[in-house]
């Protein structure tokens, strides 16, 4: 009945491009600050923007002209009414070297969506067009690489010129110019930050290792969009529920990577053990005990 009259609350998490012109709050020092904090964590915003079918070739981009029969929704000023709350928990910002749909990405950021009302892939569109595109959405976002792109060039670049600076007081050198080119250098970090394959504990027959590749593109297939909380009553009593589950591996593992802060949005493994121990506990059926009155040996109680 709660989700039927969509009374449940949900809360996302979203590992979001930040696009120019995006309302997030900047750094006293501006975009080009070299702070890696230039991004502060902005206040709750909403986005009241309605949603409806997409005019054919709206997304023709991403999917060709074919639409294979997807679902494909778009903001339209004669949709159904939608409003999302959001805010940017936590930011880091990169070099506009990548351009989408005519804006730069400026940075990264880890993004809590609150949906109000419940349309198809009203987080998604929304936090676009909010200008916070979800990495990995195929449809609506941007690709995992192009963030990494930026939020790396920016972190060489930064490399690049300390140790500039560094060599220029102690030697008197400079450095040639090609060495300052951070979007080469970032480029380059994208292609070789693939670690190297590692060795499986456990060998064949014929002394072949099994080998995986876990680098940097670990991350390419999916949507980078997990459901986190949800807020809703026990159907039987009435209690409120509150339900959250921490983000998978490999999304915590793509917040390391471009230094975005999760701890206060992580459970941890106590918490998550003691919440596994009490739903065990409740969900565990009750054992009742039937006592039997036997009379003497052979015999029925009367």
């Amino acid at each position: 009945l709660e989700f039927e009259q969509r009374r449940a609350k949900k809360t996302y998490l979203a590992l979001c491009a930040v696009l120019e012109d995006s309302e997030v709050g900047v750094g006293a020092n501006g975009d080009d600050s070299d702070s890696d904090d230039a991004f502060l964590p902005g206040e709750v915003r909403v986005v009241n923007a309605c949603i409806g079918d997409a005019e054919p070739g709206t997304f023709s981009d991403a999917i060709g002209d074919d639409d294979g029969g997807r679902c494909i929704r778009a903001v339209t000023e004669d949709g159904k009414p939608a409003t999302t709350e959001y805010q940017a928990l936590s930011t880091r910002t990169g070099d506009k070297l990548v351009t989408i749909n005519g804006k730069r990405i400026v940075g990264a950021a880890l993004v809590l969506a609150r949906p109000l009302t419940g349309r198809t892939h009203q987080v998604r569109l929304h936090l676009a067009h909010a200008g916070f595109p979800i990495i990995g959405d195929s449809l609506y976002g941007v690709s995992v690489e192009d963030v990494f792109l930026a939020v790396e060039g920016r972190r060489t670049r930064v490399r690049l010129e300390r140790a500039a600076a560094i060599t220029r007081r102690t030697s008197g050198a400079e450095l040639p110019e090609s060495s300052t080119n951070a979007e080469e250098a970032a480029a380059r970090r994208l292609v070789l930050s693939r670690p190297r394959v590692k060795k499986s504990a456990v060998e064949g027959e014929s002394g072949e290792t099994n080998e995986h590749d876990e680098g940097v593109f670990f991350f390419a297939g999916r949507t980078a969009l997990h459901a986190w909380n949800l807020e809703t009553r026990h159907p039987a009593d009435g209690r409120v529920l509150r339900l959250a589950t921490d983000m998978p591996a490999d999304m915590q593992k793509l917040c390391d990577v471009l230094g975005l802060n999760t701890e206060g949005v992580i459970l941890g493994e106590e918490t998550s053990e003691a919440a596994a121990r009490l739903n065990e506990h409740a969900h565990r059926p009750a054992q009742t005990r039937r006592v039997r009155a036997r009379g003497a040996r052979g015999t029925r109680p009367m």
